[in-house]
Order: C-alpha cells, then sequence, then structure tokens
C-alpha cells in the first residue's frame, strides 16, 4: 500500500532534517513512528541524517526505537533498527541520543549484525567508528556475539585494518576476552587474524601477532597463513609473518612445505626467492630448494606447472634436477604434466623447452649455486665448508688477456 501524503510529508521531513516539516506533519495526525506499510520508519532515516534535533522531537513524542527496515532489494539493509541506521551513517551524535533514550544496542539485523559490528565496518572516519564502538561498548555491547558467519566484532575489525578499533575490542573486558576474541573462529574456520590476512590489511596483521594472535595448522594444511599470503601474492605479509616468526603461524615445519610448493606452482618467483631465505641454522637456500613436497622435490613441482623462471630460481639454489619423485620421475620427465589439459596456454611449448634447456644447465646451476660455500679468509685454495656440508672441489675460472706483447692471467676461484 501507498503512504499517505501526510506520511510521506513526515519521512521527507526526517530524511532532510527539517524540524519544523517533522512539527507540522505530526501536529496534523501524522504518527511519529511511521506508517507500516513504509520498509522505513521516521526515527530511522532522521538517525541516519544526524538531525539530534528531529530524533529528540521523534523520540518525545513516542516514537517506536525498534521497528526494522524490510522488503528492501539490498539484503545488507533488512532488520535494520534506528541505531543501525545511526551507526552505519557515522553519525555518532544521533547514536548517543538513543543510547540514552533506552535503545537497545546489541540488536541484529538480518545479517546477525550488531550495531558494534556495523562501527566496526562502516565508511566512516576511523576516529568516528572508534567512538561510535566506544559507545556501544560504554553502554553494555556484547563483543562476543556472532553474525550469521560466525564472526564477531574483532573479525570485521581486523578486515577493515583498524589497530585502534582491534585495541579497543581487546580491551573490552579484560585479558579473558581478549584471548577469545583472538582465537574465536568463524564458520569459515577464520581468525580475526586470518580476516585481516584475507583483506590485505598488512598493518593489522602485524598487530595482531604483536598482541598475540596465533595461527594453527592441521595436518591436512589447514590454518596455513603463510600459504594464504603467497597465494595472494602479498610479499608485505609474507615479510610481516617471517618477521613475527613462523612459530607464531604453526612452525616452519608446517608452513613452509605447501607454501613453497604454492609459490613453485603459482610462478610467484619473488615470493619464491624470499621464501629460499628462510632461516635454518648453518643451512643454506639448498635446504629448502631440495625439500620433498607433494610427493616429489620441489623442482617437480615447477616444472610439473611449467613455471619457467621459478626452475631456474631453485636450481640457482641448489636443487638437483636428478632426485626422482615417488613414481621415479624427474623434473625433466614431468614438464608441465601437472597442469589441466585446458590450461596450457599458447606459450606452453616455448616454456616447455626453455625449462628442458634450463634442466639441462644443471650441472653448471650446482657449480655456481648460493649453497656453494665461499673460500676462507686469507687462503688461496682453502674452502670452508659450514659444519653438516659435504666437501665440494673449488671451482676456478681462468681468465687470458693480451697487453701488448704479454698474456696476462687471473684466476677467480670459488
Amino acid at each position: 500500500m501507498s503512504l499517505t501524503s501526510l506520511e510521506n510529508r513526515l519521512l521527507r521531513g526526517a530524511q532532510k532534517g527539517d524540524l519544523p516539516a517533522v512539527q507540522a506533519a505530526i501536529a496534523a495526525g501524522a504518527d511519529p513512528s511511521g506508517s507500516s506499510n513504509s520498509r522505513l520508519r521516521p526515527l530511522m532515516v532522521a538517525s541516519g541524517s544526524g538531525s539530534v534535533e528531529v530524533v529528540n522531537f521523534l523520540l518525545q513524542n513516542g516514537a517506536e526505537m525498534e521497528h526494522q527496515t524490510w522488503g528492501d532489494d539490498d539484503h545488507r539493509f533488512l532488520g535494520m533498527r534506528a541505531t543501525h541506521w545511526a551507526v552505519t551513517s557515522g553519525k555518532l551524535d544521533t547514536l548517543l541520543v538513543l543510547l540514552k533514550a533506552g535503545a537497545v544496542y546489541d540488536a541484529v539485523n538480518a545479517q546477525g549484525e550488531t550495531c558494534l559490528m556495523n562501527a566496526c565496518m562502516t565508511d566512516a572516519s576511523p576516529p568516528t567508528c572508534v567512538a561510535m564502538a566506544k559507545a556501544l561498548l560504554d553502554a553494555g555491547a556484547d563483543p562476543l556475539i556472532e553474525d550469521r558467519e560466525g564472526q564477531v566484532a574483532l573479525h570485521h575489525a581486523a578486515a577493515q585494518g583498524n589497530p585502534n578499533m582491534i585495541d579497543l575490542l581487546l580491551q573490552a573486558k579484560g585479558s579473558s576476552l581478549s584471548k577469545k576474541l583472538l582465537s574465536h573462529v568463524s564458520r569459515w574456520e577464520h581468525t580475526p587474524l586470518q580476516s585481516a590476512l584475507e583483506s590485505n590489511q598488512v598493518q593489522a596483521v602485524a598487530h595482531l601477532l604483536s598482541l598475540g594472535a596465533r595461527a594453527t595448522v592441521d595436518r591436512e594444511g589447514r590454518g596455513n597463513l603463510l600459504r594464504r599470503a603467497v597465494v595472494k601474492n602479498s610479499e608485505p605479509i609474507v615479510r610481516v609473518l617471517f618477521e613475527a616468526g613462523l612459530e607464531s603461524v604453526g612452525g616452519a615445519a608446517r608452513v613452509m612445505p605447501d607454501s613453497l610448493a604454492s609459490a613453485a606452482k603459482a610462478g610467484r618467483t619473488r615470493l619464491l626467492k624470499l621464501l629460499l631465505t628462510v632461516g635454518r641454522g648453518d643451512r643454506t637456500t639448498g635446504y629448502w630448494a631440495n625439500y620433498y613436497v607433494w610427493g616429489g622435490p620441489l623442482l617437480n613441482v615447477a616444472a610439473g606447472y611449467a613455471t619457467v623462471d621459478c626452475v631456474g630460481v631453485l636450481l640457482a639454489a641448489g636443487a638437483d634436477e636428478r632426485v626422482p619423485d615417488d613414481e621415479r620421475q624427474t623434473a625433466g620427465d614431468m614438464i608441465g604434466d601437472l597442469l589441466a589439459s585446458g590450461s596450457k596456454s599458447a606459450s606452453f611449448r616455448s616454456d616447455k623447452a626453455a625449462i628442458r634447456r634450463t634442466l639441462l644447465r644443471g650441472p653448471a646451476y650446482r657449480a655456481r649455486s648460493w649453497t656453494w660455500p665461499p673460500l676462507a679468509a686469507g687462503a688461496d685454495d682453502a674452502v670452508a665448508f659450514p659444519s653438516g656440508h659435504p666437501e665440494k672441489v673449488p671451482l676456478g675460472v681462468h681468465i687470458f688477456r693480451r697487453r701488448g706483447e704479454k698474456l696476462v692471467v687471473r684466476l677467480i676461484g670459488r
């Protein structure tokens, strides 16, 4: 049913913050709570427009505070009350008026989102969002309420990357609540830390780790945040995880194999180089370059997915192209074999040839790879070997140059 002329005048006046128009409409007989035929009520639109005067006048004349939006094509607005409209519009002043009047601070919309969650993810300025969240918490809002996805307010704050909001929520009711919030898992098995990572919020990831957030990885590899950062090609987050220490996200033994394989599979050359430098005591990058993943050497993954540059990176890092996988296949035997039949690009033939040529240079790569130890200081013919490395024959190169009638020889040793 359509609205009467009087009801429309009241809604338009509330939306514009026009107090005289609202007063005139109510004086003429309009219901301060609005019509049940309207999906929006005067108090909702006045709260969203930020008109404190109109909100106060409507409340003084008995406007109902807990009516909910209905029938909107956009599901995000379904079930919203006046408090939701104030928060999602970033109107702190009208929110304070509603809370003082006794509005339900933990009311949820059709998505199960509380006003506190809305404050964490609205587009208002970060200081305004924090101020609204503080007002709600002071009124008694519960930060542990879950939405329909099983997320709490901290998930939304982490996804928005607001460190001040994160701090406010974690300080709400002491350290015991803080631990619950940091470890809270949504229906999608995401903690707030992973929500920050999935939204590529580098600062929030670093902040949560500094506050004690941790990730656990099960035997199937679920929860591997390092791998997720590699898949998302987020070098800044990979570096943040390294700086925090891989123990905070499951430990190197759990997170590195899949992360290395994912980098090699996707052709993430820069990230693969970065992963190969993860410290292993006195071991060099050759340790990871020859690591066994997904049933075979890491080099087989790069060859199997035809990522040309990654094959070169691994060989340069000390990978041995002669090592077979569980099926006794070497990297040269399975170039492109892991690619789906319909996913081979037009350049696959040339890529395959390039990988084969690169693998044939394996001995030369090993001779000058990162795993070769340097010459000992002060010794021309001695090689210093870190403990645990087998002895290797030093590599020497003679360079001959003619200077007039003389032949000058220069020896470069490795």
